[in-house]
Parts: C-alpha cells; sequence; structure tokens
C-alpha cells in the first residue's frame, strides 16, 4: 500500500514533466493530455494550484485505494465464518 502511495504521491511529478516536453504537440493530443490527468490526479481540479498539495493528496487517493483492494482480497481469502 505504501508503494501505492509513493506512486501516486509522484505522479504529479510525472504529468508535468510529460507537459512540458509536449507543450508542442497538436490540440487533439493535448485534450487527451488533460483528461488523462484529471482521471489519474483528480487533485489536480482543486482550487490554488500546489504541487506539494497535490502530491499529498493524490498519494493519501492511491492508498486508500490500495487498502481497499487489499482489504477485499483479504476478506476473500481468508476462510468464511
Amino acid at each position: 500500500m505504501f508503494a501505492f502511495a509513493i506512486l501516486g504521491a509522484l505522479l504529479p511529478f510525472f504529468w508535468i514533466a510529460l507537459g512540458l516536453l509536449s507543450f508542442n504537440a497538436r490540440e487533439s493530443r493535448g485534450d487527451i493530455y488533460w483528461q488523462a490527468v484529471y482521471i489519474t490526479c483528480p487533485a489536480w481540479l482543486l482550487p490554488g494550484w500546489s504541487v506539494l498539495r497535490m502530491c499529498v493528496l493524490n498519494g493519501l487517493l492511491y492508498g486508500a485505494i490500495a487498502l481497499v483492494f487489499a482489504t477485499i482480497l483479504i476478506r476473500r481469502k481468508s476462510p468464511g465464518k
């Protein structure tokens, strides 16, 4: 779960770097880029742009999702009562 939280926290840096590298891309690719950003990093939509806030919120989101999936998998593997 910690690995997923780290992955989620580093994802905004990936999107920033990719955005800088593809700054000159055609408009249609830009639309796809921003849709992917908003899906994988929903903290980007919050007002008051801050990279640190995005990293923390995205890390918490990815960690929580991993925790939910891990809990479901553990309960499926455990013998029934």
